[in-house]
C-alpha cells in the first residue's frame, strides 16, 4: 500500500507543478510540494484548477477527481490507523499462526 501511495501523492505532485505552469525539472518546484501534507495539497489543486477552468475548460470534471482523492486518503488513514491499533472502532485484525 505504501508504494501505490508514494506513486499516487508523487502523481499529485506533478499535476500541482504543471497547474501551477512550473517545471517539474526545477527543484523548487519539488521542494514547494513535497513538504506540503496532502490535505493541503488538495487544497492547493481546487485553488489553481479554480483559477484555470475559464480558460481549461477539460478541468470541469476536478470535482469528481478531487472527491476521489480524498475518499483515497480517508481509506489509507483507516487501514493505517487500524494495522498500528490507533482506530478503537475497528475490528482487530486477525494475527496469522506463529506470528
Amino acid at each position: 500500500m505504501n508504494t501505490r501511495w508514494a506513486a499516487l501523492e508523487g502523481m499529485v505532485d506533478l499535476s500541482l507543478i504543471k497547474l501551477a505552469g512550473k517545471d517539474y525539472m526545477e527543484s523548487r518546484s519539488q521542494i514547494i510540494f513535497n513538504h506540503m501534507a496532502f490535505p493541503m495539497k488538495l487544497d492547493v489543486m481546487g485553488a489553481l484548477v479554480s483559477e484555470l477552468l475559464p480558460n481549461y475548460p477539460r478541468l470541469s470534471g476536478f470535482p469528481v477527481v478531487h472527491q476521489l482523492l480524498k475518499q483515497a486518503q480517508e481509506q489509507r488513514n483507516s487501514v493505517l490507523q487500524t494495522v498500528n491499533g490507533c482506530c478503537h472502532s475497528a475490528r482487530p485484525l486477525k494475527r496469522w499462526a506463529g506470528v
